[in-house]
């Protein structure tokens, strides 16, 4: 079991590594937005980029673990991928044709008129996107991490260029004389338009340096392979759709049931305001979702190839472990230095850091219900995921519906908690009838207790050390720490493993 830890570990740091700068790099975009977009402005990005998640999607079908799941039963891989990547380009070309068409419509629909072309913007980058999202499983089925790193690295460099380019450079050069006709060809240059059009080629340059990956596509379909692969990955599409409710539609349902003060003046913009600061402060849930990601890359194609060893349910089960012990550094780490972490974004947006923590809990339930979710996926019983998201989406919808009017986005931040939270015990009850697994649930639950204790132990004793807050919190950080040794019996580990 230790080596097999021990590959996950690697592979967690390859693509957690990578993963950290690729991400971190375009996270650099938050800082620069909230500077230089007001709260109104930036809910325009958080709110469309939710509506993105959502037909992200629907578009790839789940088709990534259907893929992962039936490499390691067909004997063709090529012409499974060529399977899956014909019918993700027929439905994301199909797709870009039809929001062209009623791309005015859409917009007059969900409040955008005269900004049609956002739509048309949005819909070109879903459709490179799911399209591409077959490529980039296949490189991470290959082992070829290099090669993925390096395309996600390209793609980020390539986007915050234009980015740069766009809000620094074209409105510099504007200011003199010789450069004044470039007014004309960039107009808008105070609006989010830019955002949406450096995405839109930055998705393309993905496709461009994926191309090779497409040399051995063939029109040569296999649809009894192709109706297998589907007829696996369908439930998964709504697993993800319902998630993916859980993670945005909140943004979503804010800007319809914010309640506005009477006194404030212009209701549509304090509205937008609102949803641009939690959407801010969303983004300093970072590195968790980093964590999360890194560690979905590196083991979904671990799970599916441990599953046919007998001692597969002990891994599983280490697994979980070790990756709620790692989440919750991350959980510490940002909370205790939340004073650093918070120049992330602008003073305009500090408002909303109260619900920091809240989001930091609730994301790494999400990576737990990823972690139960093998279960279901290993045996096939994927249709028993759309039960377990859907329980969380109601309690999302639920809590949202009744309580943003009173709390705003603080009660879309517990809902995200309680959704996931709900969806974490759902999954491990189903799991104990088709797929019974042993956590360690005696150790998790210690972790979870020692980590909240010395949050909360941080929060409320801070004001006493303000004056040196920076050694408290490594102090705090350090005790964790010291509490995972002692308890893991680590050093013990590592001088029987590698000192001797």
């Amino acid at each position: 079991m230790f080596q097999i830890l021990k590959k996950l570990v690697k592979q967690t740091a390859i693509y957690g590594v990578s993963t950290i700068v690729v991400r971190m790099l375009n996270y650099l975009l938050v800082p620069f937005y909230t500077r230089i977009f007001l709260p109104e402005e930036y809910g325009v990005i958080t709110e469309l980029y939710a509506y993105m998640g959502f037909l992200l999607i629907l578009l790839t079908y789940g088709l990534e673990t259907g893929y992962f799941r039936h490499t390691n039963i067909v004997k063709d891989e090529k012409s499974l991928f060529s399977s899956l990547l014909f019918v993700l380009g027929i439905s994301s070309i199909s797709f870009v044709i039809i929001s062209s068409v009623f791309s005015h419509q859409i917009a007059s629909f969900i409040d955008y008129q005269g900004h049609s072309e956002y739509i048309l913007y949005l819909c070109i980058i879903i459709a490179l996107d799911a399209f591409t999202a077959l490529p980039f499983a296949r490189l991470r089925y290959l082992d070829k991490s290099i090669y993925f790193v390096l395309a996600k690295l390209f793609s980020v460099l390539l986007n915050i260029s234009l980015i740069l380019f766009f809000y620094l450079l074209v409105p510099y050069l504007i200011k003199f004389d010789d450069y004044a006709y470039l007014s004309d060809i960039f107009t808008d240059l105070e609006t989010v338009k830019y955002v949406f059009i450096s995405n839109v080629v930055t998705s393309a340059f993905s496709f461009v340096i994926l191309i090779p990956q497409l040399r051995i596509f063939t029109f040569r379909l296999d649809y009894k392979l192709l109706k297998k692969v589907m007829s696996y990955s369908f439930p998964l599409l709504l697993v993800g759709f319902t998630g993916i409710g859980i993670e945005s539609l909140d943004k979503i349902l804010l800007k319809h049931f914010i309640s506005v003060p009477s006194h404030i003046v212009d209701s549509s913009r304090f509205v937008m305001a609102q949803i641009g600061i939690y959407g801010a402060n969303f983004k300093l849930a970072v590195f968790m979702s980093l964590f999360i990601q890194a560690y979905r890359f590196a083991s979904e194609p671990l799970f599916f190839a441990q599953a046919k060893e007998g001692n597969a349910k002990l891994v599983y089960a280490a697994m979980m472990k070790y990756f709620v012990i790692f989440g919750l550094f991350i959980f510490l780490g940002i909370m205790l230095y939340l004073d650093i972490v918070k120049i992330f974004i602008s003073e305009t947006y500090f408002e909303g850091l109260f619900i920091v923590p809240i989001l930091l809990i609730a994301k790494l339930f999400f990576g737990i219900v990823f972690s139960l979710s093998i279960w279901y996926k290993v045996t096939n019983l994927t249709k028993f995921g759309i039960i377990i998201s859907s329980s969380g989406l109601l309690v999302s919808l639920i809590i949202n519906l009744i309580f943003i009017p009173y709390y705003s986005y603080e009660a879309s931040s517990w809902a995200a908690l309680f959704a996931y939270l709900t969806m974490a015990v759902v999954s491990y009850f189903l799991s104990r009838k088709f797929y019974k697994i042993s956590y360690d649930f005696k150790s998790i639950g210690f972790y979870f207790l020692s980590a909240l204790s010395i949050f909360m132990l941080y929060y409320f004793s801070k004001k006493y050390f303000i004056s040196f807050w920076y050694v408290y919190s490594t102090v705090m950080f350090a005790l964790f720490a010291a509490i995972v040794v002692y308890k893991e019996n680590l050093v013990v580990i590592i001088r029987n493993r590698f000192l001797k």
